[in-house]
């Protein structure tokens, strides 16, 4: 059997929450994973579940979308991130982010259809579902609900 897609949902309204998890139940190579309330909680979710892709708001509180987009894209297993918002003007921008989709609230059951359809492409083009862009470079550690990023020196070893 195959490894499923597994996914964390963030946004601040639980109403979002449970559309977006009855909606991504419906595809059965799809795990919801956990669920977060803000941005900042998302983040330590990531850190902890390393989730496959994140369906992420962008208006939440403590820590919003876009700040959580970026510090993802910092940690060792980068997920595919989704945007799932009410604002169409936060398109371009979170792009730059490397987003999969751009999904507006309340949610097309096509356009998730789509956006899943886009999930499923990309895993299997990378050859596993697991796999997830991997930065070497930082590596993020959470520590009493604070995420700090440390870049290991990597000196090498010379044997003889």
């Amino acid at each position: 059997m195959e490894r499923k897609i597994s996914i964390l949902i963030a946004d601040d309204e639980p109403y979002s929450r449970q559309e977006l998890v009855h909606l991504l139940n419906e595809y059965g190579d799809l795990q919801v994973i956990g669920e977060a309330e803000s941005g900042e909680q998302a983040v330590i979710q990531c850190l902890q579940l390393q989730p496959d892709a994140v369906f992420l708001d962008i208006e939440m509180p403590k820590m919003n979308g876009m700040e959580a987009a970026r510090s993802l894209n910092d940690l060792k297993k980068v997920p595919k991130i989704i945007f799932a918002t009410a604002y169409p003007q936060f398109a371009a921008e979170a792009f730059r982010y490397e987003a999969v989709d751009y999904l507006l609230k309340p949610f097309d059951e096509e356009l998730v259809k789509e956006t899943v359809s886009r999930l499923r492409k990309i895993f299997a083009e990378e050859g596993d579902s697991t796999a997830a862009a991997v930065n070497p470079g930082k590596l993020a550690v959470e520590e009493d609900g604070n995420i700090s990023y440390i870049r290991p020196i990597v000196h090498p070893i010379y044997f003889s």
